[in-house]
């Protein structure tokens, strides 16, 4: 299949296959749910990767995107998937349904916003075995 990295959808697409950062503009806001771990806004892809990517994912044994639905107009895409993730010391594997929102602006990612369900994430590690 011929994908054309010229289009905003193209452009998420392809961050989520390959994450790479060069995809986010160097001024990027990055904005995560008040309710999922690491809420905030993330100024700038560099606080984005390190403080936000770098920290999430050694929290799980195994963390992965799932696209279900792509929604694109103009420069803004609306991604709905799920996290799927592992957490230790249980080897839970849970599913978290997300919507991401994606603004592309001169072939660069200059804005994310991301909503999840994060009751699920909140119940799994309260569990007395993750104490």
């Amino acid at each position: 299949m011929e994908q054309n990295f010229k289009t905003p959808a193209s452009i998420v697409n392809r961050w989520y296959d390959t994450r790479e950062p060069e995809l986010f503009h160097e001024d990027v806001s990055f904005k995560v749910c008040s309710t999922f771990p690491l809420n905030g806004t993330y100024n700038g892809r560099k606080s984005v990767y390190e403080n936000f990517f770098a920290k999430l994912i050694p929290m799980f044994e195994s963390f992965s995107l799932e696209r279900d639905v792509e929604l694109s107009e103009g420069e803004t895409v609306a991604i709905i998937g799920r996290y799927v993730v592992q957490i230790s010391p249980t080897s839970q594997i849970l599913e978290i349904p997300f919507t991401h929102l994606w603004t592309v602006q001169n072939n660069q990612i200059t804005s994310v916003k991301q909503h999840a369900e994060t009751g699920i994430l909140d119940r799994a590690f309260k569990e007395p075995s993750l104490a």
